[in-house]
């Protein structure tokens, strides 16, 4: 349910921004792995940049950015950014940038914290973020970075245990300008740490993070 919803958003948000605007969108499959994923799992990696929210110049981009990882019925994630970004430096052909926004992670039964059953973790944070990007021609390089600290919630028997978390994340690649479509392949890493709870027994520091090589389009 959780990633229908957030499906659903991405479509809304594609679907509202003005067509006049400049406006990207990015779809890549891949495969995925983890420190507490025993195999390759299938996931995908979705991504919205447009100018058509720039509420009174306040910032240049915003950038909608949704990873998820599918192993049913043992694992899932879904990791969303949403991320306001200004340029750095006057010139409008600087493909360099520094944001602020929101961070939304779930993962589904997971056996990431010191206990022996699986839980669920919700996570919100703030994440700073530095976008880059330069043409070479044929293609475009690039870079997305950000660390981020929040808060989450862990579902454990009796009652749930909640603590801060923090983190980064790299996302880097190469888009390649075709004649007839434009392909873009990539790697991206997430590592999170997790702070324990000290009210809830066995509740202790824990880490956890994914990896995985994404190919796609972008329009």
């Amino acid at each position: 349910m959780k990633r229908l919803v957030l499906i659903t958003l991405v479509l809304v948000l594609i679907c509202s921004v003005s067509v006049s605007a400049e406006n990207n969108f990015e779809f890549s499959a891949g495969a995925i792995e983890g420190q507490n994923i025993e195999d390759f799992i299938p996931g995908a990696k979705v991504k919205l940049t447009t100018d058509a929210m720039n509420y009174n110049d306040l910032y240049d981009l915003v950038e909608l950015t949704s990873t998820f990882g599918v192993d049913d019925p043992n694992y899932s994630f879904i990791s969303s950014d949403l991320i306001f970004y200004s340029r750095l430096g006057e010139l409008e052909t600087n493909n360099k940038y520094f944001g602020l926004g929101f961070k939304h992670l779930f993962l589904d039964n997971t056996l990431a914290s010191n206990f022996i059953f699986n839980s669920d973790i919700t996570a919100y944070g703030v994440p700073v973020g530095l976008k880059l990007e330069e043409n070479y021609g044929t293609y475009n390089a690039f870079f997305n970075g950000s660390v981020f600290k929040g808060l989450y919630e862990m579902t454990v028997p009796g009652d749930d245990a909640r603590a801060s978390f923090s983190g980064y994340d790299i996302d880097v690649g190469i888009k390649f300008n075709l004649d007839q479509f434009d392909l873009q392949v990539s790697y991206k890493q997430e590592n999170y740490s997790f702070a324990g709870d000290s009210d809830i027994i066995g509740a202790e520091d824990f880490d956890d993070d994914y990896r995985g090589v994404f190919a796609g389009l972008y329009f």
